[in-house]
């Protein structure tokens, strides 16, 4: 019988010594026919057998498992021991065991700790995987989520139309790192697809949209994934990204965003078009109804005051002095978070006035009371909330007008007619209109300081002539013309009034022309 050193029992481990080793019984020999000879295993201890070929190669036998493992110096005087793996759990034959071996000890030999290798490797494979998974449509979900407390709710709203606008295109379904500036492209060629029916040379055909689509929404999707893309990369290479390289603004170099033709339409109060849907108006403000009513004074007030939807939806009654006969849009509204101040009118204060009677009355399921009125000074069908579609009223004005006036053709129909009242006075319209002011710009500063009163003869005039128009103001009572005389006698305030009202000037300019009998 060969028996084996008790410090070094080496042998060639094949299939069938491994399934001779046993916890019990430890190994101290072969005999005549290659056989394990054993003894029992009084310490109860595990034991090694390393393999005679295979130098750093051997097996650990234990109370419960049999396992592989190498070990071999790194550089260092100590050896490392590394296991391989538990025999028929994770390795199933020698063979398996024995290859891994020998990759694991030429690693140790370079230096490599197989340990290490594999955790790496194994956080690669992880990476490779999640980024896989990272596709660009959850990448803009994130987006939405960190972002979503940081921006106005309409941009949040604008958001959700582009993510549910994009969800089915290939852009959506490609690992976010995968992204190339072709997959852009296609993923935006529908709303950039040409119209075959335009034509640059036909007068008629001209005046088309040369593109299919709607390509101020496509503009507006483009903008908004190329926030979110470089949002997310950045994060990735923590500051150091070169926007310049981005698939976004490669595709944008390649293909230059068409300019949409900005919407010019203002609501025609000079023409017969416009009367009728100022009457119409008028009429909707008379209604009965709630809902219509409420709807009405509000598109009143943005047609007066041309503001915009949410400064205007969002009003509430602690922003409005009677006193003071001011209205004031909040900074947390407006469009650049500057506090906008205007003058209250006549007859939008008495309309505010009766408005506030009106939100008291039974409105849903629950009755607003004296001690707790509504706090929005345009309610909603239910009650605690602002108005917010009133389309189906703008929809009944223009039926009864022939026109297609929206909300914000209102606003634009405000500054029109403000930049005709002021002979273009450029800086009296921006700050009607509270639009951003150069910080530099010493005039307009200038006109802030007093601008609720230098706007207030504007805005009445303006009042007085809309409201007739709509019918809800009378015309003035204008007095037989007196002859030279008396009419030289007229006091400065007197002629102020007539030279700011159209009207009244229409009919005295009558009545002097009127042959005298």
């Amino acid at each position: 019988m060969t028996r084996f050193s008790a410090l070094d029992m080496q042998i060639k481990i094949t299939q069938d010594v491994l399934d001779q080793l046993r916890f019990e019984a430890v190994p101290i020999g072969l005999d005549a026919r290659g056989k394990l000879v054993t003894e029992p295993n009084h310490r109860a201890a595990d034991y090694l057998v390393r393999d005679s070929e295979l130098k750093g190669f051997g097996v650990r036998v234990s109370k419960n498992a049999i396992s592989f493992f190498v070990q071999r110096k790194m550089g260092g005087s100590t050896s490392v021991k590394r296991a391989l793996g538990i025999y028929r759990k994770e390795l199933h034959t020698v063979t398996e065991a024995r290859k891994r071996a020998g990759i694991w000890l030429g690693l140790m030999r370079s230096g490599v700790d197989p340990l290490l290798e594999i955790t790496e490797q194994k956080e690669r494979t992880d990476a490779a995987k999640a980024r896989q998974k990272r596709t660009f449509g959850l990448v803009f979900d994130a987006y939405m989520e960190e972002r979503k407390s940081q921006v106005a709710p309409k941009t949040y709203k604008d958001w959700v139309q582009v993510q549910r606008w994009m969800l089915d295109t290939e852009l959506w379904r490609t690992p976010f790192d995968k992204v190339t500036p072709e997959i852009v492209a296609r993923s935006l060629a529908y709303w950039y697809a040409p119209n075959p029916e335009f034509d640059r040379e036909d007068p008629v055909k001209a005046q088309l949209s040369p593109y299919l689509r709607d390509i101020s929404s496509g503009n507006k999707i483009y903008r908004t994934l190329c926030a979110a893309y470089n949002h997310a990369a950045l994060s990735d290479v923590n500051g150091l990204l070169d926007k310049r390289a981005t698939p976004f603004s490669i595709y944008r170099r390649r293909n230059p965003l068409p300019q949409a033709r900005a919407r010019t339409t203002v609501l025609p109060t000079t023409k017969t078009s416009g009367e009728k849907w100022l009457k119409a108006l008028g009429t909707l403000h008379a209604d009965p109804a709630l809902t219509v009513n409420v709807a009405a004074d509000y598109l009143l007030c943005v047609l007066l005051w041309g503001g915009r939807r949410t400064e205007t939806q969002k009003l509430t009654w602690d922003c409005v002095d009677f006193e003071e006969k001011s209205v004031t849009f909040r900074g947390t509204l407006t469009k650049n978070k500057v506090e906008h101040v205007f003058p209250l009118t006549p007859f939008i204060a008495e309309l505010l006035r009766q408005r506030r009677e009106k939100n008291l009355l039974p409105r849903g399921s629950v009755v607003a009371t004296a001690r707790e009125p509504e706090h929005w000074v345009f309610p909603s069908r239910q009650r605690g909330k602002h108005i917010v579609d009133v389309r189906s009223l703008l929809d009944r004005c223009n039926a009864a007008s022939g026109l297609r006036v929206g909300l914000h053709d209102l606003r634009r129909t405000f500054g029109t007619e403000l930049a005709r009242d002021t002979a273009g006075d450029v800086a009296m319209v921006k700050v009607a209109m509270n639009h951003a002011q150069a910080r530099d710009d010493v005039t307009l500063r200038h006109y802030i300081q007093e601008k609720v009163e230098l706007l207030r003869p504007l805005y009445e005039a303006r009042e007085r002539r809309l409201m007739r128009l709509a019918g809800l103001m009378e015309e003035p009572e204008v007095p037989e013309p007196a002859p030279p005389g008396p009419i030289a006698s007229i006091g400065p305030e007197q002629i102020q009034n007539i030279l700011k009202d159209p009207a009244l000037r229409e009919q005295l300019l009558r009545a002097l022309l009127t042959p005298q009998s």
